[in-house]
């Protein structure tokens, strides 16, 4: 960006456009071919294949921007360029909080327990596998962190393409729905 940006103030027209969670398109439900390499689904799987889920991640929330939606926004700013405006967020501001998503997830027939953190952690650690696949989000007493200090604000990429008539859509059970689907459709969910 560094680059982009000095580039820019030499003449270079341009704009930095940084993406949000990128998931399954919203038209069909189909998601990229690589991906069983996508962290975010990777955890997501992880979690599901657990059938548990800690107390104190319930009130975070999950960021689904659906490729289709984000190729849209993306193409919006392209054909209304503007020198004067230079970088955009392009991530769906409609998240789920994850009290939310493990609802519908259990209406979508998946068996989930909320857990306290003693007890996840003890049924995580009895599952090597899994483990593994969360371990790089593991803190040194072994609780999952999702939690950051950054915390990206994209209300003035949402009010923008507001203004050119662009908005995202919901992230609902509908689109949820859909998404998993797809995942067992392919073999990667469990049915």
């Amino acid at each position: 960006e560094k680059a982009v940006l000095e580039a820019m103030a030499n003449g270079l027209q341009a704009n930095i456009m940084r993406m949000g969670n990128l998931t399954n398109r919203l038209s069909d439900g189909v998601f990229q071919k690589n991906y069983d390499s996508n962290a975010f689904l990777k955890r997501l799987k992880a979690v599901l294949d657990l059938k548990a889920f800690p107390d104190y991640l319930l009130n975070l929330y999950a960021e689904f921007t659906p490729i289709d939606e984000a190729a849209s926004a993306v193409m919006t700013l392209v054909r209304h360029f503007s020198s004067k405006c230079n970088t955009f967020h392009i991530n769906s501001p409609k998240v789920v909080y994850l009290d939310k998503l493990i609802e519908i997830f259990r209406l979508l027939d998946f068996e989930m327990t909320i857990l306290d953190e003693k007890t996840f952690s003890e049924t995580l650690q009895n599952n090597d596998k899994i483990m593994a696949s969360l371990i790089n989000d593991m803190d040194e007493n072994s609780r999952l962190n999702y939690d950051s200090s950054i915390h990206i604000l994209n209300d003035f990429t949402v009010q923008y393409l507001g203004q050119l008539g662009f908005e995202w859509s919901e992230i609902d059970r509908n689109y949820l729905g859909q998404y998993v689907e797809y995942f067992r459709k392919i073999g990667f969910l469990d049915k």
